[in-house]
């Protein structure tokens, strides 16, 4: 019986007629072997169509040498590319100090007055005293901080008081910590005219300051107007310096009916930053304090 095609030509026969093959066309003269390609381009024709995407997103991938790769031109984009970064760090910090500026000029606005400087200062350390929050600064009797000075938060917020000072540092204890006392304060209703309702406020520990709001029947004027969560509550206490009044003390979070007395309400105040976490402050320097240290010195 004949063995089948399949059979007789197999792989190692194959194999060995290709490396034939190959050697005879690659020895015969070029005008014999023409024919071949032919053969080529009808691959070519078949491949390009995938081949041209696949080459398109390897060229985007890693495109072709350009001048960047000279070390020269790369050292030149490199300085470029910094002195663009320093310009755009610049321009933010310019706006930041614009912004402080602002606040430093509505916290002396706010007494117009009563004149008075702003001493920036930082704060260095806090008291580990678990139960008091004392801010430290290393500012102090030199540059005409004392006890009593305000301290405030970007100008306008009021933050607390110096409770001790010596030549080169102080010690402020915000109005939030459990040591500082009850203070008055006034809800302004009207910001317009800033007419409001007063409060009697206290320090509760967790960052508050709570207390109860005055009869509104002592306002009738006012008496329509209901006390909202987000109203801002200004400092309205003889106790501090005149220069510190209406420096903002928080806004209303929270309204709660007195369970004493139904017509009185209790609020609840927080100060829109956390006190005794801030790291910048004003200190609201008088001119009876200047005066003071020119003097003594």
């Amino acid at each position: 019986m004949a063995r089948s095609l399949s059979h007789s030509l197999s792989p190692e026969r194959m194999l060995a007629i290709a490396i034939v093959a190959s050697l005879g066309l690659s020895l015969a003269p070029t005008r014999h072997t023409q024919w071949v390609s032919w053969f080529g381009a009808l691959t070519v024709r078949l491949v390009a169509p995938v081949t041209h995407p696949i080459s398109t997103f390897t060229r985007w991938i890693s495109p072709p040498a350009t001048i960047e790769d000279d070390p020269d031109s790369r050292l030149k984009l490199e300085d470029a590319e910094r002195f663009r970064t320093l310009y755009l760090r610049a321009m933010s910090q310019n706006a930041v100090l614009r912004a402080r500026i602002e606040f430093l000029q509505s916290g002396v606005a706010l007494n117009p007055d009563r004149p008075i400087s702003l001493l920036s200062a930082s704060v260095i350390s806090v008291s580990s005293n678990l139960r008091h929050s004392v801010l430290n600064i290393r500012r102090g009797t030199e540059v005409g901080i004392e006890p009593n000075t305000v301290a405030t938060v970007q100008g306008t917020r009021l933050l607390g008081r110096v409770v001790r000072a010596d030549r080169s540092f102080s010690e402020i204890l915000p109005i939030t910590d459990p040591a500082s006392p009850p203070l008055l304060g006034r809800i302004i209703l009207i910001p317009e005219d800033g007419r409001g309702r007063r409060c009697t406020l206290e320090p509760q520990g967790d960052g508050t300051l709570v207390g109860i709001v005055e009869d509104p029947r002592e306002q009738p004027d006012l008496a329509s107007i209901k006390i909202e969560p987000g109203m801002t509550v200004r400092l309205d206490d003889g106790v501090w310096p005149a220069h510190a009044q209406m420096l903002e003390l928080g806004r209303v979070e929270k309204i709660e009916i007195s369970p004493d007395n139904p017509l009185r309400s209790i609020v609840i105040v927080r100060p829109r930053v956390e006190l005794s976490r801030v790291s910048e402050i004003e200190l609201r320097i008088s001119r009876e304090q200047s005066l003071a240290r020119e003097d003594g010195s």
